[in-house]
């Protein structure tokens, strides 16, 4: 509250990332805070995932990537 009115601080956004090849894990929550803009708020991460690699990339509040880490995936069948 604000003077009387709410005040939206952010909206967090909740992302499931599906496994392609259906390992042992079956996907990446990943979670990420913008303003009203869609404009991000704090450190957040993507995620790109195909059936021979995975690629999560870390960003810095204002978008600035900080990091990238590269899987190779291999595809897992469970009895």
């Amino acid at each position: 509250m604000v003077g009387g009115e709410f005040v939206l601080d952010s909206i967090t956004t909740d992302v499931w990332y599906k496994n392609p090849v259906n390992g042992p894990t079956g996907g990446i929550d990943v979670n990420f805070e913008s303003d009203e803009a869609g404009n991000p708020t704090g450190e957040h991460e993507t995620v790109d995932w195909s059936v021979t690699k995975k690629i999560r990339r870390y960003y810095s509040a204002p978008g600035e990537e900080i990091g990238r880490i590269t899987d190779s995936l291999e595809k897992v069948w469970l009895p």
